[in-house]
């Protein structure tokens, strides 16, 4: 099953992109391991709001205690991962179209928050992938 999450033949370039639900969360992190990258899990069928979706993502990515819970210090912590070194960055939001129907405007912040991480490290010669798996 190789390369069917589009990362390994580099169908998926880095920022945000959605993926079909048929796609299975586990060949996504299973891809990034291949890579040298770290992957980062959420489950998203139970992010309804922004501090849901803060939460979510600082628990996945192990962000530290210190670590603030708003878009200012979630986009801070996703631009440093200091804590999690790698080659590259995948993170994985299985279900995120809830989140998107629920809070179109939460979701929209959200993008543009891991878009910017993205460029950050994108400077640095490191990809970040967000991926969004639903619809």
């Amino acid at each position: 099953m190789s390369g069917v999450t589009g990362l390994k033949r580099g169908a998926l370039t880095p920022g945000v992109s959605w993926l079909d639900p048929r796609h299975r969360v586990a060949a996504v992190a299973a891809e990034a391991a291949e890579r040298g990258y770290r992957a980062f899990l959420v489950d998203g069928r139970e992010i309804a709001d922004k501090a849901g979706c803060v939460a979510a993502i600082s628990a996945a990515i192990g962000a530290p205690p210190s670590v603030g819970r708003n878009w200012d210090a979630l986009e801070e912590a996703l631009r440093d991962l200091s804590w999690a070194p790698a080659l590259g960055y995948v993170l994985v939001l299985d279900g995120a179209d809830r989140f998107a129907r629920t809070d179109p405007a939460g979701w929209a912040t959200a993008v543009d928050v891991l878009r910017t991480a993205a460029a950050r490290w994108a400077e640095i010669g490191r990809p970040f992938y967000a991926v969004a798996v639903g619809r």
